[in-house]
């Protein structure tokens, strides 16, 4: 997500063969986002290759010069793409060093996705309906979306009513900004369009194209003020009034107030309804464990001093009990094991879910596991035992015997 709002940054600018630094920093960017986080998103791309490849600009092409402009401009992206191909270099080291062998996780993605086999795959882990992301982006961004989706044809009736708002309509040897800005809007439908398709669907895979989400709504609510404008003069005759007059500043001002509004309402229900796990996870670490270790009596007494004065409790006795956190069927709403105290163990027990469960990573000395010296952490190179890429259940995950156990009804 981040990474593609860097990369608009400078794909905004309209392409030119005295901007280079667009080409690259934005190639660079798209790459990183890729590379470093999902390389599915690189498909967020693809309008922008096109352009760079085939639409002037702001360049003056004519037809003598047009095949060395092509040559030079399928060049320059090339060797932008080489150099954006310079982070996989330390992506790959540092995975292979934690690892413990030469891995390319990014192809290890592609690979299980697309070229999984029939038994294999995304669809493995539960499939949507086609609404499922029309339905959780009007969720979590309400009027945007709307305004998103109409971005197109917005500017389509923009050209017809209102075609000097971006400019010349037809430049001589240039591209038209209609053109230009229709592939600014392309990305985010191309990315809706493909996600909606698969079969597998969540929302966290909607995160790279937030950003363009919003871009897609801010230009429309511009096309539609400048509707606006054009009406207004056309019923007044006057463009001074236009100028003048506080309608259109407030038509986006009251956009943006509903938008904050069920926004911000949006982010205090998250907080008040679906809580409940980083709840249990703080009073599990601040008011359990500390009274177990004050009955047990490995907790002194402060007699006499102040709630908050008094030092830190510290937990570290609590490894004596050996203790066991269970989760059952909601284990994907655990918030992490760095919110349970050292010395108690996170472990499963048998519920509703058949899938497989996750592996512990292995705690051996550096000496015993590690292949590199230079890598402190040489659990991460040890597979656990029982894996499976067809999603089946493995009981040697699960545990007996609860002591504490985390068990939400949804």
């Amino acid at each position: 997500m981040y990474m593609t709002m860097f990369a608009f940054s400078f794909a905004l600018d309209r392409p030119s063969f005295r901007n280079s630094r667009r080409t690259l920093l934005a190639t660079v960017s798209f790459a990183v986002g890729a590379i470093v986080g999902w390389p599915f998103a690189l498909a967020l791309a693809l309008p922008f290759v096109f352009e760079e490849l085939f639409l002037f600009g702001t360049d003056l092409v004519t037809p003598e010069v047009y095949q060395s402009w092509l040559f030079k401009r399928w060049t320059r992206l090339f060797f932008a793409g080489l150099c954006a191909l310079l982070v996989l270099v330390p992506v790959v080291g540092i995975d292979s060093l934690a690892y413990g062998r030469l891995t390319i996780v990014p192809w290890n993605i592609v690979e299980y996705n697309i070229f999984g086999g029939a038994k294999r795959g995304p669809d493995l882990y539960g499939t949507s309906p086609w609404s499922y992301y029309f339905l959780n982006l009007i969720l979590n961004f309400n009027i945007l979306v709307p305004l998103s989706l109409l971005a197109l044809p917005a500017l389509l009736v923009t050209y017809f009513v209102d075609n000097k708002r971006l400019g010349i309509v037809k430049p001589v040897h240039e591209s038209s900004p209609f053109t230009l800005l229709a592939i600014r809007l392309l990305p985010f439908y191309l990315w809706l369009g493909i996600l909606t398709s698969q079969a597998h669907k969540e929302e966290r895979f909607m995160f790279p194209a937030y950003p363009l989400l919003c871009l897609n709504a801010a230009v429309t609510l511009y096309l539609m003020r400048g509707w606006q404008e054009a009406l207004f003069i056309k019923i007044t005759m006057s463009p001074y009034q236009a100028s003048q007059s506080l309608l259109f500043s407030r038509f986006t001002l009251s956009v943006l107030t509903a938008v904050s509004t069920i926004s911000f309402s949006r982010i205090m229900a998250l907080w008040h309804y679906y809580h409940a796990p980083m709840t249990v996870a703080w009073a599990f670490e601040t008011q359990e464990i500390p009274r177990l270790l004050n009955v047990t009596g490995l907790i002194p007494t402060y007699p006499g001093i102040p709630h908050d004065e008094k030092p830190r409790i510290d937990l570290t006795p609590v490894k004596h009990f050996d203790l066991k956190l269970c989760v059952a069927k909601e284990w994907h709403r655990f918030p992490g094991s760095y919110l349970v105290p050292d010395g108690v163990a996170v472990e499963f027990v048998k519920s509703e879910f058949n899938g497989l469960l996750p592996g512990h990573f292995e705690n051996t000395p550096a000496e015993v596991n590690s292949t590199s010296a230079f890598w402190l952490r040489p659990g991460t190179s040890h597979i656990p035992e029982a894996q499976n890429n067809l999603n089946k259940e493995e009981p040697s995950r699960y545990v007996s015997g609860l002591q504490f156990s985390i068990h939400l009804k949804s």
